[in-house]
């Protein structure tokens, strides 16, 4: 509940907000899922507008100007009991790293009846397009 206010306050002064809507880490190999609750921020309590949710993938691309494949990703994603320190050192020691980001359509729902948005039907629309820009940028399949 902290959080879902925190978030909302932020939206109501209208500033921008990022939030990574997995609520965990990886090993950078796929998105995991986005936790739900964290789009109820979205919907505002006087019934105004609807904050708008804009969908961007971040993805690690290449490694001295070679693609990054699927058991180099590991190293790159920072997971688990890992210490920031350490992984931040290891990661430094990689090399020179290309970090490649899309900005994917921007996600809006509309009210239902109960004046509500639908935040499970907002966190998978958004998985949706993130998943889709995330898998272009680590197949290759995107111009970068």
């Amino acid at each position: 509940a902290y959080a879902r206010d925190s978030m909302a306050a932020r939206i109501a002064e209208k500033k921008r907000l990022i939030f990574f809507p997995e609520a965990t880490t990886g090993d950078g190999s796929h998105l995991l899922p986005f936790k739900s609750a964290l789009f109820a921020a979205a919907d505002t309590p006087d019934g105004g507008p609807i904050a708008t949710v804009q969908p961007v993938a971040i993805a690690y691309t290449h490694l001295n100007g070679l693609p990054i494949t699927t058991q180099w990703r590991h190293f790159f994603a920072w997971y688990g009991d890992m210490s920031i320190a350490s992984h931040a050192w290891r990661f430094l020691q990689l090399g020179r790293t290309t970090a490649n980001i899309v900005v994917q359509q921007p996600v809006q729902m509309a009210r239902s009846g109960s004046r509500k948005i639908n935040r499970k039907a907002l966190a998978r629309q958004a998985e949706l397009s993130v998943n889709a820009g995330f898998n272009r940028l680590i197949s290759g399949r995107i111009a970068l």
